[in-house]
């Protein structure tokens, strides 16, 4: 069976406090999040769950979930685990087929299914990756590299940012999150994106070849925010939609 780009993902929650570069938020909400790829918009039409959610959240052998959207339309489907030597994996089956062409789901969508109460998720739609994207064309297994629960970080911009045309990525988030071998990362404001380059040094990640761009065609200044908010990502590329504030 094929693979989906999916992990389990907290929504944060920021204070009004002051906040510095170093500076993460709080978990709110749990939920998972998928890319959805070809092989669960056709034929069988079914939907892998993360693996660490499933164990968490839906550990029985099978069982009945709901799903809703945010106009109150909902849609009742069945979970199951399927288990053999070499792997185990949780997955939607009967219901997905009807939801999936109900909502007009395409290759790319990026979904979030929230967990409101045990059984019953909220559905948004969050973007879309372009069909051409590496994360979707990587058939690899995303367990290994999927991100635990902190997904977002959020940075204060100053000058620096501009002069040195890098922006310090905070320690805590990269350690988790960005290996060494992962050099390329693009930021999506809206419908627009940018390819920036990842630098890794010995105590630092920044962002450099093409945040200076960045920086200028979204008119950033000194006293502005930037939410960045991991989408997705394999071994050697990542994906960012940024909130600007």
């Amino acid at each position: 069976m094929a693979n989906v780009y999916c992990y389990v993902i907290f929504l944060e929650e920021y204070s009004t406090r002051p906040q510095t570069e170093e500076t993460e938020a709080k978990p709110e909400k749990i939920g998972f999040k998928i890319a959805v790829k070809k092989s669960y918009i056709e034929g069988r039409y079914n939907m892998l769950i993360p693996k660490c959610f499933a164990r968490r959240h839906l550990n029985e052998e099978f069982g009945k979930i709901e799903i809703e959207n945010s106009d109150g339309m909902s849609w009742p489907m069945i979970y199951k685990w399927s288990q053999s030597r070499k792997v185990e994996f949780a997955y939607i089956s009967s219901g997905w087929k009807a939801f999936a062409k109900e909502n007009h789901l395409k290759e790319g969508h990026i979904l979030f299914f929230q967990l409101i109460k045990k059984g019953h998720f909220l559905f948004t739609l969050e973007g879309i990756i372009p069909p051409s994207s590496p994360i979707l064309a990587n058939n690899e297994n995303v367990e290994s590299t999927t991100p635990s629960y902190d997904h977002f970080f959020k940075v204060n911009i100053h000058m620096k940012s501009y002069k040195n045309s890098v922006l310090n990525i905070p320690l805590t988030f990269a350690d988790n999150h960005l290996s060494s071998k992962m050099h390329t990362a693009k930021l999506m404001v809206g419908k627009k994106q940018w390819k920036v380059k990842l630098k890794h040094y010995e105590r630092c990640i920044r962002f450099s070849g093409g945040w200076a761009e960045f920086f200028r065609q979204n008119n950033l200044k000194s006293g502005d925010s930037c939410l960045f908010k991991l989408l997705t990502k394999n071994e050697s590329y990542c994906i960012f939609k940024v909130d600007i504030s």
